[in-house]
């Protein structure tokens, strides 16, 4: 134990370098803007299937089926526009331009990429914003070059350059190979396997640990491979068929973070049963933020952050649950988190992220195993927690009246 606390303590401060470094990526900023702005879509098409899936309306309707089919097959490519607008948005200037080239080329890889646009945007965003910032330097050379500004010359620069790579660029998305090397990457390239899943929750869990919101600094890395399970999800039961991912964005939310990341509704409740006041007193004041799945009160309330005894369940105790939690739904002993439903609080999350009751069994089986793997690191906490003492008799000597 106190050896994970040393390599903690010793790295905290690069840790939290590469954290801020990755918050401020303009990649990043643009990113989880996206997210924002796209579960409201994502919310309407979940409800919907929802209702399908509970025959409140014809499940057989060829029309609504079409209609859903038409409207998961452009989702993704709404996605990518969102992002290239959060991305772009900022360069006042040049916005219609840059966003214009990178929407050019979304759509020429739309009929290659299908739904899984959204991993694939990513990459394109990538690869345009280079094209652009390329295509900027040798402006600029060609401007030193010329010594006096030549509009003309810089449109005809702008044409042939542009022109040029979108024409190479449709020529790559219709060429078998690319096409089967594509489907393959994108076929392989998934995170919904135990060790991965594991690993996710230890990085996140370590990142919390030096004082950093790991969800937060996770989320540009695991989201778009979780929307893009979700949005395969959709299609397969808008066809009827079994869905396939279990790591989508609920599953995360409500499951490996059930009542926040640290799972730390288990904390709450061995607080409650404390002799210890103030420990009580914590416990009952994040109680309510554990029901809406937030963490941070009890992380640093008791704190969690840097501390000596929690290190070992705090980032281990997760990742072991989480394990669990997927090995069970990828036995099928509870439905996989199909269904998208934001920020409801808990049980009403799970039940309605996977539509089984059994779900809510599986959260409370996760708590309790949480709660079991905490209990001997919380008892030496609350052995070695000092109580503040108000002494109200040490001023008495000021002889103070008012």
């Amino acid at each position: 134990m106190e050896m994970v606390y040393q390599f903690f303590e010793k790295n905290q401060q690069r840790m939290i370098s590469a954290s801020g470094v990755i918050e401020s990526n303009r990649y990043v900023s643009a990113f989880k803007k996206t997210l924002m702005n796209f579960s409201i879509p994502l919310l309407i098409l979940s409800f919907i299937l929802m209702l399908k899936t509970l025959k409140v309306i014809p499940a057989n309707s060829l029309d609504l089926t079409a209609m859903l089919l038409f409207l998961l097959n452009h989702l993704a490519l709404l996605f990518a526009g969102l992002l290239g607008f959060n991305f772009y948005r900022k360069d006042q200037k040049n916005f219609v331009l840059n966003w214009f080239f990178y929407m050019v080329f979304i759509i020429l890889s739309h009929k290659l990429l299908g739904q899984r646009l959204i991993l694939g945007s990513i990459v394109i965003l990538l690869i345009s914003d280079q094209i652009i910032r390329f295509f900027r330097r040798i402006k600029s050379m060609v401007d030193q070059w010329l010594s006096i500004p030549m509009n003309i010359v810089s449109n005809i620069l702008i044409t042939l350059y542009f022109s040029g790579i979108v024409v190479l660029w449709m020529w790559l998305c219709q060429q078998p190979m690319v096409q089967i090397g594509v489907n393959y990457v994108l076929n392989h390239l998934n995170i919904d396997s135990l060790w991965v899943v594991m690993i996710i929750v230890l990085l996140e869990m370590s990142i919390w640990f030096v004082g950093i919101n790991g969800y937060g600094v996770m989320v540009p890395f695991v989201l778009p491979f979780a929307y893009d399970n979700l949005i395969q999800n959709f299609v397969a039961m808008n066809q009827g068929e079994a869905v396939r991912f279990i790591f989508t964005p609920n599953f995360w939310d409500y499951f490996l973070s059930i009542s926040g990341s640290g799972v730390v509704l288990s904390l709450v409740i061995l607080s409650y049963f404390s002799h210890k006041s103030e420990i009580r007193d914590l416990g009952k004041s994040a109680f309510s933020s554990a029901m809406l799945s937030v963490s941070e009160p009890m992380i640093y309330g008791v704190p969690l952050t840097m501390n000596r005894i929690f290190v070992i369940p705090f980032i281990l105790g997760p990742a072991l649950v989480g394990g669990f939690q997927w090995m069970v739904f990828n036995l099928g002993w509870v439905n996989k988190p199909r269904f998208f439903v934001a920020d409801l609080p808990l049980p009403f999350s799970i039940f309605f992220a996977t539509l089984d009751w059994r779900g809510i069994i599986l959260g409370v089986v996760s708590i309790g195993l949480m709660t079991l793997i905490y209990y001997p690191f919380f008892k030496k906490y609350e052995k070695d927690y000092q109580e503040k003492v108000i002494d109200d008799t040490k001023y008495d000597d000021l002889d103070l009246d008012f």
